[in-house]
């Protein structure tokens, strides 16, 4: 178990990581509004976009990796173990198995957990996803397969502002302020269209609006399974899946 215990050490050490560097590059505050003016037959808009931009830092799905590396690896020595104290000639390879379905585990779990006391198999197949009531591990391995064949995709997406303000144009003939609401599902790059006014009844009092900071969220938008899901939310639900699993076999058994 201390090998297991490591790596989920390890993943949260990678975890803080991650939370320091999506913490940074918010502080900076990299994403501005900017609005314009275009037509479109007969209509104006004022339309708000996404007027200053930084790339995410490239280090994000990287640390992404290791931290679900980690924490596979800590599911996979905990396994080891168990066939190690079973027998401490065990040779071969074993992965801790994780199914979606109770007909699955049967039928895919005997290679690797066969030959193991009934006591430990029975805690493993109690830490499967249709027992557990979550989709954590399933989570876990299908981030696992995916950095396999390339990074972890992770983009931001906007927080609803109810309280935007359009400044800079006026109804006619008196000045007014314009609020709207920007969908929490919007990706954010440079130039993102973020809303669109009719300008009917509006006149241009200069140039627009002043840029105001964007307030945004960190989410995963590969795999298809966790696509709008939040970054450190997610993993550390599955961060906290794997040490319940491990805390299982530190319990006394009274089987």
């Amino acid at each position: 178990m201390d090998s297991a215990r490591e790596k989920l050490r390890r993943a949260n050490v990678h975890l803080g990581s991650l939370n320091r560097v999506l913490r940074r590059f918010a502080t900076r505050e990299p994403y501005r509004i900017g609005f314009r003016v275009i037509r479109e037959e007969e209509t104006r808009y004022a339309v708000a976009i996404v007027d200053g931009w930084e790339p995410l830092p490239a280090s994000i799905p990287l640390i992404i990796g290791d931290i679900c590396s980690n924490l596979q690896a800590a599911l996979d020595h905990l396994l080891w173990q168990c066939w190690l104290d079973a027998g401490p000639a065990h040779e071969g390879t074993v992965s801790f198995p994780i199914e979606k379905t109770s007909a699955l585990f049967e039928a895919n779990s005997p290679g690797n957990i066969g030959g193991l006391p009934s006591v430990q198999r029975t805690l493993i197949e109690e830490a499967q996803p249709y027992n557990r009531g979550n989709d954590h591990l399933l989570t876990l391995q299908e981030m696992g397969r995916t950095d396999k064949r390339r990074l972890l995709s992770v983009a931001t997406a906007t927080e609803r502002m109810e309280q935007m303000q359009l400044i800079g144009y006026q109804t006619v003939p008196e000045y007014h302020t314009m609020n709207f609401t920007v969908r929490p599902d919007i990706q954010i790059e440079k130039g993102t269209e973020l809303q669109r006014f009719s300008m009917d009844n509006l006149e241009p009092t200069g140039n627009g609006h002043p840029a105001e900071v964007l307030r945004f969220h960190f989410l995963f938008t590969q795999p298809e399974a966790i696509a709008g899901l939040g970054v450190i939310t997610t993993l550390r639900e599955v961060r906290d899946e794997v040490r319940w699993v491990l805390d299982q076999f530190d319990l006394p058994s009274e089987i």
